[in-house]
């Protein structure tokens, strides 16, 4: 997790009793602070420029240290850094189908301006993705209303993976959901079809809209996303009411963090050979 803002504290918000956050093969850097808020932590290690409090560090995991700050790491991910030279196009402008008498659709690989699917009390949503989606306006798939049932916002069966690509002015609004997405272990954006490795969110350098992935208002809802989450000019709420967990790899770059629920979170590091960063970077 990088955490860009060095005049903030990211917040990670759980019960009053605490709880884990366990990221044990990974690190936690903060240009600003963090408040664990009565969590346990437990990451192999944790950074901070300013201070990182409330939390407890069991042995034989990390204490927080103090740190210089951090650079936006893009320029060292090779695919990161191909996006930000050589960004996909958005043209044609597809239009988002609408769902089944069932509420299940299924939104092709694309360029969209934006697209809108709403949960409500009487009628569920079931959004399937595949493929890479460039969006120039607000993806917005979410739950609304009181006694709603939740949206459910997944891969297609058999998918290799899936990318979104936030330009312009775009923002995802992913909340009240029941999350289960997989960035593509292969491949560039010459296909829609192939996706971009190792990249699930990518919000445009500059792009300042707040990116919600959330699933607070849900009695059992999880959250199962494996890829990189880039948002380094925004706000991510990064939100939870049942477990989330990083499947088998998760990196998370944004410039504010609040991880609303986050003390039943497992952050896991990718498998030897995929991991998203490769050059190692002497600081001083």
């Amino acid at each position: 997790i990088y955490v860009l803002d060095g005049g903030s504290t990211a917040n990670f918000n759980g019960t009053s009793g605490g709880g884990t956050i366990s990221a044990t093969n990974c690190g936690l850097l903060f240009n600003g602070g963090a408040n664990f808020n009565n969590s346990t932590v437990q990451a192999q290690s944790i950074e901070c420029v300013q201070a990182c409090t409330n939390g407890t560090y069991p042995s034989p995991y990390a204490t927080p240290q103090s740190s210089a700050p951090v650079n936006d790491p893009c320029p060292y991910i090779t695919y990161c850094a191909h996006l930000a030279a050589s960004p996909p196009t958005c043209s044609p402008v597809s239009v988002a189908p609408t769902p089944n008498a069932a509420g299940v659709v299924t939104v092709p690989a694309g360029c969209y301006n934006g697209f809108t699917y709403h949960a409500t009390k009487n009628n569920p949503v079931t959004v399937n993705f595949c493929g890479l989606y460039v969006i120039t306006g607000t993806a917005d798939v979410s739950a609304t209303g009181s006694g709603v049932l939740p949206v459910t916002i997944q891969e297609t069966s058999g998918c290799p993976g899936v990318t979104f690509y936030v330009s312009g002015s775009g923002a995802i609004n992913f909340k009240n959901a029941n999350m289960s997405l997989t960035a593509p272990a292969s491949g560039d954006y010459t296909q829609y079809s192939a996706g971009e490795q190792n990249v699930l969110f990518y919000q445009a350098s500059g792009d300042a809209n707040t990116a919600l992935l959330q699933s607070a208002s849900c009695a059992n809802c999880t959250t199962n996303v494996v890829g990189m989450m880039y948002f380094p000019s925004a706000n991510l709420n990064y939100t939870k009411s049942n477990s989330n967990t990083s499947g088998s790899g998760a990196l998370i770059v944004s410039y504010d963090l609040n991880c609303n629920g986050c003390n039943a979170t497992t952050f896991q590091a990718p498998a030897p050979g995929l991991e998203t960063i490769k050059t190692v970077v002497l600081g001083e």
